[in-house]
């Protein structure tokens, strides 16, 4: 839960480094978090055809988990020596849908840069220091803190 819960604690910090295991119990904790608002809004009949399958608690839900998962993101690329900016490839699927019209031809096409950060995220960081600073992995192994 220490390692779900660390990104909280650092969500403006778009500097340093973060580890596989930071970003992924995140992640896991986020996906747990946003199904059962969604369950909720469900179960209480809070949906609506204007905002689709989210209600209102789904919504509070993506709110407050943004700076963090921007920030935990920003700082997982860092341990792979990329530059934060790799994000906007999570942006261009979505922009692309939302700006032309006929979608179907192009829809097995816009999801391979999104497949791309996915792979990233999976990938090992960087061993030793680099750009962004110091390893996370040689720090204490036990310990949830990360430079």
């Amino acid at each position: 839960m220490e390692w779900a819960l660390l990104p909280f604690r650092r969500y403006t910090t778009f500097q340093g480094r973060s580890r596989r295991k930071e970003f992924w119990y995140f992640h896991l904790f986020f996906t747990l978090v946003t199904l059962a608002a969604g369950v909720a809004d469900i179960g209480l009949g809070l949906t609506s055809m204007i905002l689709g399958i989210f209600g209102p608690f789904t919504l509070l839900t993506y709110a407050i988990f943004l700076s963090p998962s921007l920030a935990v993101s920003a700082r997982r690329l860092h341990d792979l020596d990329r530059t934060a900016l790799w994000l906007l490839l999570g942006i261009l699927p979505i922009v692309s849908l939302v700006l032309i019209e006929e979608r179907a031809p192009i829809a097995p096409y816009v999801a391979l840069p999104g497949l791309a950060l996915l792979v990233f995220f999976f990938l090992d960081g960087t061993r030793g220091p680099n750009r962004f600073g110091a390893d996370p992995k040689a720090e204490k192994e036990g310990a949830a803190t990360v430079a």
